[in-house]
């Protein structure tokens, strides 16, 4: 047998390998998802079944017996059907997580060595509907892991345990900006519950005392709008971390409540650029004719952005702002804030409109 002979042999046997390995491949996942498929239909099947108990339509004793069948299956449709709706109406599932040993599924789950699995069992609580979950959760929040913490904080703010208002902000306030934001955002998502708990934290604290749970709690208080802690926040403008006064600034604009004018003037001369811009563009916010000289002293700047937001801000006050810029514009001895003017006049449509502007 000559060399091309064993060579073409060689190729034929390797095409006939290839071949029946990507049989193989098709054929697999063909039957994967056929048997996907099946699983996606019984799921919608079982979804449908427990909405109509939901409706009164089907008896309770049935749709046991048919998640009993597909255990596994039945928990996720458990699961979605309970994510449709609100939180205060999950209780109706209870009886199929209880009875079917579902709930003690995910309490074991919460105590597993996969963080994956004490994350995902965490998440998963939320949508017991039983007040049993509130002290696992809590206890979940000093996981070693932070995705489990966040997990347990999120459920906890779904099922509104205001209890957890205060462990939450400890767990999640780390300083790091991805940790303060997803903090301020699970706070901010239980609403008027956490504004008592963190009041009173705020007043209680001190600017050297969990500098990252105070800053988070500010913010979160200003977002809510919640007009009671402005005596309390107040003083955390003349704190040393920079991120705790722009913070502060930021929720007594977003507040708007006139008892923080002069505090925000006086934040004007910060030796940090981004807290003097937090702090014109919340007197923007507040609107105030007497905070007007001090928006227009903040026309020279020496950061662009404070000289900007200055700008803009002295604008919202209508023709009266426009005049403060056109005469800027026509006299002011800095160059910076002639030309600031003359930009934030051109972007409102005011410059050359009155006599004597030049264009």
């Amino acid at each position: 047998m000559d060399i091309f002979t064993l060579v073409a042999e060689g190729v034929i046997l390797l095409t006939i390998c290839v071949v029946v390995m990507a049989v193989c491949a098709l054929l697999s996942r063909w039957f994967s998802e056929r048997a996907q498929k099946k699983i996606r239909k019984r799921r919608t099947e079982l979804m449908e079944q427990i909405r109509l108990y939901l409706d009164g339509k089907e008896d309770v004793r049935q749709v046991m017996s048919a998640l009993r069948r597909d255990s596994t299956i039945g928990h996720a449709a458990l699961l979605s059907v309970a994510s449709e709706l609100q939180s205060a109406e999950r209780w109706r599932l209870y009886t199929f997580f209880e009875q079917l040993r579902l709930d003690r599924r995910e309490f074991k789950a919460l105590m597993s060595r996969s963080w994956m699995k004490r994350a995902r069992a965490a998440n998963h609580m939320a949508y017991l509907g039983t007040p049993k979950v509130v002290p696992l959760l809590i206890h979940a929040l000093d996981d070693a892991m932070l995705d489990v913490r966040l997990a347990a904080a999120q459920s906890l703010a779904q099922v509104g345990a205001r209890q957890a208002v205060i462990p939450i902000l400890r767990a999640l306030a780390l300083p790091a900006a991805w940790p303060l934001q997803r903090a301020t955002e699970v706070l901010v998502e239980m609403g008027n519950y956490c504004l008592a708990p963190l009041r009173d934290f705020v007043r209680e604290s001190t600017a050297r005392r969990e500098p990252a749970a105070t800053t988070v709690a500010i913010r979160v208080l200003g977002m809510l709008r919640d007009r009671q802690c402005v005596p309390f926040i107040i003083p955390f403008l003349k704190a040393q971390d920079p991120e705790m006064r722009l913070s502060t600034a930021r929720a007594l604009g977003d507040i708007g409540d006139p008892r923080a004018i002069s505090p925000l003037c006086s934040l004007l001369d910060d030796t940090v650029w981004t807290v003097r811009s937090a702090a014109v563009q919340s007197l923007g916010k507040l609107a105030d004719r007497t905070a007007l000289p001090a928006l227009a002293g903040r026309l020279g700047d020496s950061a662009w952005w404070v000289r900007f937001n200055a700008a803009q801000a002295v604008c919202l006050f209508g023709q009266e702002g426009a005049d403060i810029l056109t005469h800027t514009l026509r006299g002011h001895s800095d160059g910076f804030a002639r030309d600031i003017s003359r930009q934030v006049l051109e972007e409102h449509g005011w410059i050359g409109l009155e006599p004597g502007v030049p264009s």
